[in-house]
């Protein structure tokens, strides 16, 4: 396809509550922003990733592609939730090309899906580490011989829609990524890595919530949770018995009225408290198998958009909490960009921001 490290591309976050669009343009050591968007789409477009209309989600692309009036036709997206298997695995020691070999016959073990309906993929993260603690667990001869993987597999049926949407609307789909890794992304384009820290990563969106946890900068632990925004807007709205939409506004603080705040304040707390107890769960998982405490959180989603959520966690799990700028270090014009949109919008875009950081000096 004549693709090289200059080649522009667009980072495209299809979710199932809406689809962003970013563009980046690589400017000496520095990034600017180039184009942003987003546009919501009808309720329940997507069910367990796959949708029955793709025709209305190509048109939504199209869309976004004309108003923002871009002209790369080179398009990075994403997936999340059910379709995924992120799973790290030890293997004996061999060579990058022998492990493409006999990958499909190791990730059999580990993958809840028939072999023959998905896609694999793995990295290489290194030779096994024996654990100081354990004296006697396996010789340093044995655990010399091992190597860590990480495993990625998704259903072929969902790549196949998604890349006939991005096709059909005129673009062409060169790297499927993942939620979690593109969040990575964004993160280490704006933040500093600190090698001794541990950090959570926590995209919450419309129905799934992406969870990676870094050590040092390197992929520790990943989970998606099957719980988003999207739940709990549906708790409000049935709490104040009012319909989706208005519960979206007053999850995220608008149209709220004075005489409103008595009843609408416990619901909200109680939505935060659950949103806390299911990232607990993981943070807990995390901790118990890996022996480490995470020092920091970085939220991102809509939902982070809550007013006081920061605060709300902070109380609930012991942890700093800070909200994830996707654009903290990335140039944005503001004579093209109006400054509240960018606000209102950069909770949201994590996962595109990362995709469209992708450059094709690191795609394969």
């Amino acid at each position: 396809m004549g693709l090289s490290k200059k080649t522009n591309v667009i980072g495209i976050d299809i979710g199932s509550h809406s689809i962003k669009v970013v563009q980046l343009i690589k400017k000496r050591k520095n990034y600017e922003l180039a184009n942003v968007a987003s546009i919501h789409l009808p309720e329940n477009t997507f069910e367990e990733g796959m949708t029955e209309n793709p025709n209305l989600v190509t048109d939504a692309i199209k869309h976004l592609i004309t108003i923002e009036k871009i002209k790369t036709k080179y398009a990075i997206t994403s997936l999340s939730g059910e379709s995924v298997v992120i799973k790290k695995i030890t293997v004996p020691q061999m060579s990058e090309e022998a492990l493409s070999e006999s990958i499909m016959i190791e990730a059999a073990q580990y993958i809840p899906f028939d072999i023959n309906d998905v896609n694999v993929d793995f990295t290489i993260l290194g030779p096994v580490e024996k654990d100081p603690d354990e004296d006697e667990f396996e010789s340093e001869e044995e655990i010399g011989d091992q190597i860590e993987v990480l495993l990625v597999a998704a259903k072929k049926d969902i790549i196949d829609q998604r890349k006939s949407i991005l096709t059909n609307a005129g673009l062409v789909p060169v790297v499927f990524d993942l939620d979690v890794f593109a969040i990575e992304n964004s993160f280490s384009l704006n933040y500093e890595i600190e090698k001794d820290k541990v950090i959570g990563i926590i995209n919450v969106g419309a129905s799934v919530t992406n969870i990676n946890i870094m050590e040092g900068g390197n992929t520790g632990f990943t989970r998606d949770i099957l719980v988003g925004g999207n739940q709990y807007t549906e708790t409000i709205g049935n709490r104040l018995k009012m319909d989706f939409n208005n519960a979206e506004k007053v999850k995220l603080g608008a149209n709220v009225k004075e005489e409103q705040k008595d009843e609408i304040i416990p619901v909200i707390m109680d939505v935060v408290d659950s949103l806390a107890s299911e990232i607990q769960k993981s943070i807990e998982f995390y901790s118990t198998a890996a022996n480490r405490n995470i020092d920091s959180i970085y939220l991102s989603g809509g939902t982070s958009k809550i007013s006081g959520i920061n605060h709300l966690l902070n109380k609930k799990l012991g942890i700093d909490v800070v909200t994830l700028d996707p654009l903290k270090k990335i140039s944005v014009n503001k004579k093209r960009f109006d400054p509240e949109y960018i606000a209102s919008i950069s909770p949201t875009i994590a996962v595109a921001t990362g995709l469209a950081f992708r450059r094709f000096d690191d795609i394969d």
